[in-house]
């Protein structure tokens, strides 16, 4: 039986490696979502930032596996905040709702981790500093 993954940020760096990557598994079916007027062919808009649209993406898609990649990596702290947290927040929201069984992975960033004082390995367990208003949005939104 075929898998079904709803991508969300399909065309930014890291999600159009991994789209590339997982439509390369004929056991897969890949959705690759985008914000409204900005879809090529083959993906379904998107406005992340709607928990209603985001819902209805959820129980058309009925994906078995959510990977969120989309965010903001620059820009205004507000609009990061809005771009990765509440996106994320209303993401896992939609799929209690409507794909409980699914799985949610949201990608994150070493700029969480902050620098560590003793430059060694970081572990699991540290609990990161970040130094960058995208590394403190990334870490909430985790």
């Amino acid at each position: 039986m075929s898998k079904t993954v709803l991508l969300t940020g399909a065309r930014g760096f890291i999600g159009s490696h991994l789209y590339e990557a997982l439509v390369q598994r004929s056991d897969w079916r890949v959705v690759a979502s985008a914000r409204p007027g900005r879809t090529a062919p083959g993906e379904i808009a998107v406005a992340l930032e709607d928990p209603l649209a985001v819902g209805r993406a959820i129980q058309a898609v009925k994906p078995d596996h959510v990977v969120h990649a989309a965010g903001r990596a620059r820009g205004a702290a507000a609009d990061m905040y809005r771009d990765d947290v509440v996106t994320t927040v209303g993401l896992s929201d939609a799929i209690s709702a409507h794909a409980p069984e699914a799985i949610l992975t949201v990608l994150g960033s070493a700029a969480e981790y902050g620098v560590p004082r003793d430059h060694r390995l970081i572990k699991e367990d540290y609990p990161g500093v970040p130094v960058s208003a995208y590394g403190c949005v990334k870490q909430a939104s985790a």
